[in-house]
């Protein structure tokens, strides 16, 4: 996917602090001894101007009714966020890094937007403004 590290702009209305986009890498892993499962996500901290990836950890419920099964995921508290002092790209090698880590297939990895097509996204503020 090719994300616009200006999209990330806008305040999140619930939360002036973050911006409004928020980008998820993975929605689980298999947990280990380790490290428990968890969401990863890519944010902007609107106060520092620095791009952040957090793990907000979660469990999974096993619900058998008859004749289906569901897993729902609830998500609980937030493991300590990584601040990317280097920028917006270091913060995107990492959660491809961290999608490698624990998922180990082949991915499409996050670009980031380079404001022209044929690699721009599509909320990309340029791509509005011409």
């Amino acid at each position: 996917m090719i994300i616009c590290e200006f999209a990330f702009d806008h305040p999140d209305p619930h939360n002036s602090k973050y911006s409004c986009l928020e980008v998820d890498y993975y929605p689980w892993i298999n947990p280990t001894p380790k490290m428990p499962s968890h969401r990863l996500s890519l944010r902007k901290n609107l106060e520092t101007g620095k791009f952040e990836v957090y793990r907000r950890l979660n469990y999974r419920q096993l619900s058998i009714f008859p004749g289906f099964t569901a897993i729902t995921h609830y998500y609980k508290s937030i493991l300590p966020i990584l601040v990317f002092s280097g920028g917006f790209e270091d913060a995107l090698d990492f959660g491809n890094n961290e999608w490698e880590r624990w998922h180990g297939e082949d991915h499409d990895i996050d670009r980031p937007c380079l404001h022209q097509p044929p690699y721009q996204s599509l909320d990309c503020p340029k791509r509005f403004s011409e």
